[in-house]
């Protein structure tokens, strides 16, 4: 009876150790902290609505720039671009965003992952720009992601946007493209276990345009800070 009882312990170990090690890992998880900036501008306020910001994984589906509201931030290692850009930043083209984006479902805002994206924030939030001048930030989105080299953000825009002039409020006309998604191509890193910080720049005395028929339209400019 010694025996056998020694013989079934030996044969549990062995099946503990083999399901143990069929157990899949988790990969390596790192935090991510969105934050969004403003340089001065000649209104009132401008008040921009985003309901989703999401961020895309190097190599996954969609990366490498699919149709859509693109702006591209070179490298920063380089931070070149079109327009002049200093410090640790990389400045972005201005879109007209004429064009619809075509992400399939991965812009759904229940926040569930797909084709390489991690939404950070699927929460509406009306940011008035002007209130974020002078080195003044907000936090538009935070989240646990897998660590990892990553090459876009997705800001999301809602209805709603607005630009205040002589106290005097004026709708701001978001063409169709950039509501379903205003991508800024740049590429960084959020370590494992670790955090990364990343600001954008909204230029709004760039990026709000006074058309001939007196009404307001939205062309972003945008800086990635890292």
């Amino acid at each position: 009876m010694h025996r056998i009882a020694t013989a079934l312990s030996v044969v549990l170990l062995v099946a503990l150790f083999i399901g143990c090690s069929k157990s899949p890992s988790k990969p390596a998880m790192g935090q991510v902290i969105m934050h969004m900036t403003d340089a001065p501008a000649a209104f009132d306020a401008v008040n921009i609505v985003v309901d989703q910001v999401a961020i895309h994984a190097s190599g996954g589906e969609g990366d490498g720039g699919e149709p859509g509201d693109s702006l591209e931030t070179g490298e920063p290692e380089d931070s070149t671009d079109t327009h002049e850009a200093d410090d640790d930043s990389t400045e972005t083209h201005r879109s007209d965003g004429d064009s619809t984006e075509t992400h399939g479902s991965d812009g759904d805002s229940s926040g569930v992952h797909s084709a390489g994206w991690e939404v950070l924030s699927h929460d509406t939030m009306t940011i008035d720009l002007l209130a974020l001048r002078n080195g003044t930030t907000t936090q538009i989105g935070i989240g646990m992601v897998p660590a990892g080299h990553y090459t876009q953000v997705r800001l999301r825009l809602g209805h709603g946007s607005n630009v205040v002039v002589d106290g005097v409020a004026h709708a701001l006309t978001v063409p169709s493209g950039l509501q379903s998604g205003l991508k800024l191509i740049g590429p960084f890193d959020v370590p494992a276990g670790g955090t990364v910080q990343v600001t954008l720049d909204f230029n709004a005395a760039q990026s709000v345009v006074l058309q001939s028929d007196g009404t307001y339209r939205l062309r972003p400019t945008i800086k990635m800070v890292r």
